[in-house]
């Protein structure tokens, strides 16, 4: 693929999270994927987040891949998930702890890609857009379309999907949109997006994903993997789509070269086979483009 070599800048924005797992405590979130999945690539990264002193975010990285510059604006906690399943499986999230926004709050680098991450919110991308000059600007919506319902019986609060009506100014600033089927549908925000932003990429697990992208319509297939632990593999995808903009990708290539990365996330448990990531060139040979 053409410009595999060339360094990317990338600045990436949100919470890195505790994940409270069955085995144990483990570190997550979008912007913690986002972040190892540019740096596999190559990319210099920073990646600006908030929580607790106690929670050394340089550190959680680096036992992935070395290399990732940090900047933490202290709190008092660390944003806290946790995965309740019930007997038929079926998932509830449930939150512990939230930290603060984050903010622009020192000199910003000009930038390749500026990928915004929230988990819960915690990133304006206005501020941040009007912040930081970026020739890529990826929006990772998950973050935006959740809120917390406190419960009377418990500490912890359960997560909900919401709507999310962004500003068609804001869109109209926004050239890369990844989302879910799910997320898709929740009260017409994929027809918001496909109105205002250059490209709009629907995800749909094993059935590959649909780009939206200069009037034009593409299906985009797999490549075939043993699942391990299917956590992240969106972000990952939609992270490494960004990286391949950024290198001048058309819209669609970049989808298959995000599609072969996730298939490479979800071979191990966590974060664990991001490390893998250069792999995916040559996986992506394999996956099928075909126009709508």
């Amino acid at each position: 693929m053409n410009g595999a070599d060339e360094a990317v800048d990338t600045l990436v924005v949100g919470h890195v999270t505790r994940d409270r797992l069955d085995t144990g405590v483990f570190p997550g979130g979008t912007a913690y994927y986002a972040a190892l999945t540019h740096a596999a690539f190559g990319s210099r990264v920073l990646l600006n987040t908030r929580a607790d002193p106690s929670f050394d975010v340089a550190e959680v990285l680096a036992q992935t891949v070395a290399g990732i510059e940090v900047h933490v604006t202290p709190d008092e906690v660390t944003t806290e998930f946790e995965n309740r399943y019930d007997a038929s499986g079926q998932r509830t999230q449930w939150v512990h702890a939230v930290a603060g926004s984050v903010a622009p709050s020192h000199q910003l680098p000009a930038v390749d890609v500026l990928h915004l991450a929230p988990v819960l919110g915690e990133v304006d991308p206005t501020v941040w857009i009007d912040a930081v000059d970026a020739r890529v600007v990826t929006l990772s919506v998950q973050g935006w379309l959740r809120r917390l319902v406190p419960q009377t019986s418990s500490t912890a609060a359960q997560v909900v999907r919401t709507a999310w009506a962004p500003a068609s100014e804001l869109l109209s600033r926004v050239h890369l949109v990844v989302l879910s089927r799910e997320e898709a549908g929740v009260d017409g925000l994929l027809a918001r997006l496909r109105d205002h932003v250059e490209t709009v990429v629907v995800t749909d697990a094993e059935h590959g994903c649909r780009v939206f992208s200069s009037g034009k319509t593409s299906h985009v297939g797999i490549y075939p993997a043993r699942v391990v632990d299917p956590t992240g593999a969106g972000d990952t995808f939609a992270a490494t789509m960004a990286h391949g903009l950024a290198r001048g990708l058309d819209a669609p290539v970049a989808a298959q070269l995000g599609a072969a990365a996730a298939s490479i996330s979800i071979e191990a448990t966590g974060a664990a086979a991001l490390r893998r990531l250069r792999e995916a060139e040559a996986r992506a040979t394999s996956i099928v483009i075909t126009s709508e």
